[in-house]
This record gives structure tokens, C-alpha cells and sequence, in this order.
């Protein structure tokens, strides 16, 4: 008996690797990349079968990481939101797992409920 890859993700505009673990919370999973991205992907489905993207992407598809940010830890889940902590700017995320409907902005896009600097 072997094991078959029922999907894979790799994020097409963020070739940085993953060093942290995934976390999965209810139907998705999620992961921060050290290039600054967090992403949301159905833990069934993967990405879409289409495009190769995910449910969502924070800070979005052509966007830098604010600061740039590097995730090198895994993401930690209370309630709807998501929390990570960067390396190279010494600062916590929180993002909202279930982005609101914003007019004007892609629903593909994860948006941050705050950013907390901590002391370097």
C-alpha cells in the first residue's frame, strides 16, 4: 500500500520555502511562507483546480509583505483569527481567517485585523 498526493501547493508569485508547519483549523489549511504570505487552501480540494490559487492569499497575489515580513513560525488559530509571528521585523500578525466583503477589494486577498511590534 502507498499513500497518493491528493494535491499540492506551491504559490506562484512566492518561490520563498516553507519552514513552518501547517495548521488546520475546520475545512482549510493554512501556511506563512518566510516571503511574507499567509495562505488559506481547502484541506479537501487544495487550490483551485483552475488558477493554482488559494482561497486566500495575505497581503494578496502582486503584493509585498508589509515590512517585509519573514514567517518562520507556524500559524496559531483562535476563533477567526490567525496569528504569526515575522523574524525580520520583529512584529506579530493577526489576520482575519474569514476576510470581510470589502467593496472595491479582491476577495482573494487576506486582510490584516493588526500588526503588534515587539521590542528588538
Amino acid at each position: 500500500n502507498t499513500a497518493a498526493v491528493s494535491w499540492r501547493f506551491g504559490a506562484q508569485n512566492d518561490m520563498t520555502p516553507y519552514v513552518a508547519s501547517p495548521v488546520i483549523y475546520k475545512n482549510n489549511v493554512y501556511v506563512a511562507s518566510t516571503g511574507g504570505h499567509v495562505y488559506c487552501i481547502n484541506k479537501t480540494t487544495g487550490p483551485d483546480a483552475t488558477t493554482g490559487y488559494p482561497i486566500w492569499d495575505y497581503p494578496g497575489w502582486s503584493l509585498s509583505s508589509p515590512a517585509t515580513a519573514s514567517f518562520v513560525s507556524s500559524p496559531c488559530v483562535m476563533d477567526t483569527l490567525l496569528f504569526v509571528g515575522s523574524v525580520t521585523d520583529s512584529s506579530v500578525y493577526c489576520v482575519n481567517m474569514n476576510p470581510p466583503v470589502v467593496t472595491g477589494v479582491d476577495p482573494t486577498v487576506g486582510i490584516s485585523k493588526w500588526i503588534y511590534k515587539t521590542n528588538e
